[in-house]
């Protein structure tokens, strides 16, 4: 291995954990590949996941900063040992300021397939790295490279008692608060299901929307709770019996491609909302649950705003009404016990395939000749 001196800044964005997940791994591949220095920017939201753990690290250096303000990047960017590069995920801010400074830089984007029109600052990318699920060819940025889907691979050995319920990180940058009558509508569910199941729950998601499970569950609820670095939510997917999940791009195809059993609950935004459909649609997963089931929703109509917020007010339309309510909870209960009998293969249909991490690595070492 050449001994080099560049340096690698990665930046992503607090729409949940999905971006700092998608970097995670790409991360991983430049510190066991390459001897450049590797940074990671982000606000408290998108460092929930990165553990600084020396077990976890060779070398990343993690700095507090907000990842959506362009000058201050601007600022970290002037101030930073040369030659510089920089690697976004989903951030246009980061992308700008690079392209302001004329520093070489890399758009991931595992959401190419959501876009009906790509967002602008993405355009400004040097090299523009999408997944689309088969939609037509992208042009964006000025060299644009489909990838496969960016997800953890290794084995751990299953225990079959145990049922992990994720709700992501459960934050976005677009609205202020929680979905607090999600929350509450998912506290019901899992209170429910915990007393009618024969295994360990364990919750796990973003700091915010656990602490709000905890201060409000019943005290008869054995159920665990968690906030978990990338690492340790790597683990206990790979130990687990049975996945239940909204359609995220991390937890969901991890689990999928892991051959675990997997539930997609109720979506808490419109991309969650348009890969369930997907899902449905290609046969990708069986066991998938929509908030169309119980109201009438037209989601091709609203933003990712408007979602976050109209999810919000579904919910609480179901807390009130016991019909809906209680069709919501046999409709989860069925879903578990479906996938008890379920058999679950590699996720190789309809093209799908994985490891986009080492194509975006190898063609980013090829590309900035590191």
């Amino acid at each position: 291995m050449k001994n080099h001196s560049q340096t690698i800044i990665f930046i992503s964005n607090p729409f949940g954990y999905g971006p700092t997940g998608t970097l995670i791994p790409i991360i991983k591949e430049f510190e066991q590949n390459t001897n450049c220095e590797t940074i990671f920017l982000g606000s408290k939201n998108c460092l929930e996941i990165i553990n600084s753990n020396d077990n976890d690290w060779e070398r990343l250096k993690i700095i507090k900063i907000n990842e959506r303000n362009i000058n201050i990047l601007k600022r970290f960017f002037k101030s930073s040992k040369k030659p510089l590069f920089v690697i976004s995920s989903l951030n246009r801010f980061a992308i700008q300021a690079s392209d302001q400074l004329g520093i070489k830089n890399a758009m991931i984007d595992p959401l190419g397939w959501f876009w009906s029109k790509i967002p602008k600052g993405f355009e400004l990318s040097d090299i523009y790295f999408y997944n689309n699920f088969g939609k037509d060819n992208i042009k964006n940025g000025r060299i644009c490279i489909e990838i496969p889907l960016i997800v953890t691979n290794s084995k751990h050995k299953t225990n079959k008692n145990l049922v992990i319920f994720n709700i992501g990180g459960s934050s976005n940058p677009l609205v202020k608060g929680l979905q607090k009558n999600y929350l509450k509508l998912l506290l019901y569910l899992i209170t429910n299901i915990d007393k009618n199941i024969q295994s360990t729950i364990k919750v796990v998601g973003g700091g915010k929307a656990i602490n709000f499970l905890k201060k409000n569950k019943d005290i008869g609820c054995m159920c665990n709770f968690s906030s978990l670095s990338y690492f340790d939510f790597e683990k206990e997917i790979k130990k687990s019996s049975l996945v239940i999940t909204p359609a995220g791009m991390g937890a969901t195809f991890s689990s999928i491609h892991l051959s675990k059993p997997t539930i997609i609950f109720l979506a808490q935004n419109l991309s969650q909302i348009k890969l369930e459909e997907i899902l449905t649609y290609r046969n990708i997963n069986k066991l998938n649950m929509n908030w169309s089931n119980y109201f009438e929703l037209n989601s091709s109509n609203i933003s990712e705003k408007e979602s976050i917020k109209l999810i919000d007010e579904l919910s609480f339309e179901a807390l009130e009404n016991k019909n809906i309510l209680d069709k919501i909870l046999i409709d989860l209960k069925d879903l578990i016990q479906k996938s008890n009998t379920i058999k679950i293969e590699k996720m190789n249909v309809a093209g799908i395939k994985f490891g986009g991490e080492k194509v975006v690595f190898n063609k980013l070492k090829a590309y900035w000749n590191l």
